[in-house]
């Protein structure tokens, strides 16, 4: 289950790159992304913005990071190569979940 759902990613996270179609399926990876940094704890905070905000952020961010960059043009026969940004897209990742998810201990990675 999604921790956001299209209206909210549109209303309050004010996010623009997701359409309606696409957005469940980038909400959903995003969402078991948080469950796994945060070692299922976001599960407890499923209704709080941070959690819900953190989820458009990832899912935006997987939605970049997904998308194969530019690296070589031709323009006589005209061809294009792609390449996946795979070498930072889990800092990335990261970053974009712990920019809502700082300071609510649920990034926290010790014991008890």
């Amino acid at each position: 289950m999604a921790y956001a759902d299209y209206s909210y990613y549109r209303e309050q996270y004010y996010g623009e790159r997701l359409d309606e179609k696409s957005f469940p399926r980038y909400a959903g990876a995003a969402s078991a992304y948080l469950d796994r940094i945060t070692f299922d704890r976001a599960r407890e905070r499923a209704e709080s913005d941070s959690v819900m905000l953190a989820c458009c952020a990832v899912a935006d961010e997987m939605a970049s990071c997904c998308v194969g960059r530019v690296s070589s043009e031709m323009v006589g026969n005209w061809s294009r190569a792609y390449r996946l940004d795979d070498s930072s897209a889990g800092k990335r990742l990261y970053t974009a979940a712990s920019l809502y998810l700082d300071g609510t201990g649920l990034l926290y990675r010790g014991c008890c």
